[in-house]
């Protein structure tokens, strides 16, 4: 009967392990990208389009608003897996 009893604590405590790691890991998975920047430009003292471009991936943000089609935003951006929105204001 005791040995039934800890084979069972045993295996409790492992599917228990198991199954709240499983849980973490699809919680992280459906967070990831669930959020994003919206990257102005006009101040002072900011950071290059290529250093932003290493935060965020750093930071692992994936989504990512800009204002408009700067060359050298745009080539900074390009190939680094982000996922861009460019928004353009129309004057009327």
């Amino acid at each position: 009967m005791m040995k039934s009893f800890w084979f069972f604590a045993q295996f409790l405590h492992v599917f228990l392990v198991f199954f709240s790691t499983l849980i973490a890991s699809v919680a992280v998975q459906a967070f990831t990208g669930a959020y994003g920047i919206n990257y102005g430009r006009i101040a002072d003292n900011i950071p290059s389009p290529d250093k932003v471009a290493t935060l965020l991936r750093a930071a692992k943000i994936k989504n990512v608003r800009i204002y408009d089609a700067d060359h050298s935003v745009l080539k900074a951006f390009s190939g680094t897996g982000l996922d861009l929105v460019v928004d353009f204001q129309m004057d009327t």
